[in-house]
């Protein structure tokens, strides 16, 4: 099997990936914004930007890809019984750098959310957020659906500059219970527009999958590391989350 450049940008963090396992619930999670709990049908837009670095078990160990992510979406409120929900909308990444990811040092990496079934854009990726008191009592994660985006290595050098040098796939597989499932970053509480709430990509953030019809599922997968920040778009408002 050749080596495959890995990467997924995390998403804002209203509506960043989590998977939680179907457990017991805590009181249901809700979005706060500049400290009020949003009510069933309000909605906030929210921006997200970070720094996020995936390694992958399909290329040396020492391999890495290091992106600037930006994303927007919103955030709603929801009735007392339910988890508050989110939505990623628009998503993009920059200043890319990689190593031992792509075919070539010189290679740069490329992210664009698509569909690898459709070839069209795999947006809006909604999400929810969770608790899962058994588990992992305190911490909110938020779940999210239909992930997918293809990363492209574009040759920088020589005669075949800016053309695509490999195009890989990398989704969430939806399957429960799978290590790939989807991508679990915890919430982080913020306290103000300076020190904004975020998104961790830690050890329980799970993995995605690049699809491959000749290995079993979640075979090829990457790990994601990093925080993504969120503010609310309009007036940087601080965006939270908390049970209930």
């Amino acid at each position: 099997m050749s080596k495959k450049l890995l990467f997924l940008a995390p998403m804002l963090a209203a509506a960043a990936f989590v998977i939680a396992p179907a457990a017991a619930q805590a009181a249901n999670p809700h979005y706060y914004v500049n400290a009020k709990k949003l009510t069933k049908g309000q909605v906030t837009s929210v921006l997200g930007w970070g720094t996020i670095t995936l390694s992958s078990n399909a290329a040396p160990p020492t391999n890495s890809l290091v992106c600037h992510n930006v994303a927007g979406g919103i955030v709603r409120g929801v009735e007392e019984t339910k988890n508050g929900t989110g939505q990623t909308e628009s998503f993009a990444t920059y200043n890319c750098t990689q190593k031992l990811q792509c075919p070539k040092a010189s290679d740069a990496a490329v992210v664009n959310p698509i569909n690898p079934l459709t070839g069209g854009s795999s947006l809006p990726w909604p999400s929810e957020l969770k608790e899962n008191v058994v588990e992992e009592p305190g911490i909110i994660r938020s779940e999210t659906e239909g992930v997918a985006v293809i990363v492209t290595c574009i040759v920088t050098e020589g005669a075949e500059k800016g053309k695509a040098d490999q195009n890989v796939p990398f989704v969430s597989n939806q399957e429960a219970g799978s290590v790939c499932e989807g991508q679990a970053p915890k919430t982080v509480t913020g306290t103000s527009a300076l020190h904004p709430g975020f998104v961790e990509f830690d050890a329980a953030s799970k993995e995605l999958e690049v699809p491959d019809p000749e290995l079993p599922k979640c075979s090829l997968r990457g790990k994601t590391e990093g925080e993504v920040k969120n503010l609310g778009y309009n007036a940087q408002e601080l965006v939270n989350v908390a049970s209930p």
